[in-house]
């Protein structure tokens, strides 16, 4: 997903926390125009917490609370009338897709972005915001060409990444297998392929290899690298 800051955010909270938002570490910048900065938030800090046990219970107590009615949905026509008017503006688009992703109105926000992205070819933040959410609106095949035309705009070890781990969620394992093995040979630097691929591996079931995978990431990458916990974790719990 993403963060987005903007004059709102900026007059809501002041310098000091937009800064703050800044310096999170599972943010990355990935757009700044004007007031406006879009941040990438990392898939790896979403988490499921596990049920609680209750007096040795694992199953949760079920609890019933007063229901309330339903907010009114809101009302996005300025935002829409505000995108119609200029579909190249990237700051109208953004704050419309924010909106429909609000409501779930994945394939709306598909649409938007798709519009927009014609008046920016070869805009990889634009592409990977089109994969995105297509992929929310389970529009495989769109989000997988748009992760594509992001590598071809710029060929770099992180987009071809991108687009393996979103062939990894639409399903697509045997793709997202011969992708990673040909990444591995091609960007002989980014060491996160490594890790890709054990995961890929773990999904068919060919436990070995993917030890070999994670071993392969603890062998190769510099000791500070930031995966290192991850493919540790990985071999120790397939060696059990």
């Amino acid at each position: 997903g993403y963060v987005i800051v903007g004059p709102i955010e900026r007059a809501a909270y002041g310098k000091e926390g937009t800064d703050a938002v800044a310096q999170i570490e599972s943010l990355r910048e990935v757009y700044k125009s004007g007031e406006t900065s879009i941040y990438q938030v990392s898939p790896s800090i979403v988490q499921i917490p596990p049920q609680g046990s209750v007096n040795g219970d694992q199953v949760a107590p079920s609890v019933s609370f007063p229901s309330e009615p339903a907010p009114p949905p809101e009302d996005l026509s300025e935002l829409e009338q505000k995108f119609a008017a200029d579909p190249s503006n990237v700051d109208a688009m953004i704050a419309l897709v924010d909106g429909y992703r609000r409501q779930q109105r994945y394939e709306e926000a598909t649409a938007v972005v798709a519009q927009n992205q014609t008046s920016h070819p070869g805009d990889v933040m634009i592409l990977h915001m089109l994969g995105d959410t297509a992929m929310e609106a389970k529009l495989y095949d769109q989000a997988i060409q748009a992760y594509r035309d992001a590598l071809t705009a710029d060929d770099t070890g992180g987009n071809a990444n991108k687009l393996i781990n979103g062939l990894i969620n639409a399903n697509l394992i045997d793709d997202a297998l011969t992708e990673s093995t040909a990444a591995i040979a091609k960007y002989t630097d980014f060491f996160d392929f490594y890790i890709t691929r054990a995961k890929i591996k773990e999904i068919i079931g060919d436990i070995e290899a993917a030890k070999a995978d994670y071993q392969a990431y603890l062998d190769k990458a510099p000791a500070d690298s930031g995966l290192r916990n991850e493919a540790e974790d990985g071999l120790n719990r397939l060696s059990k």
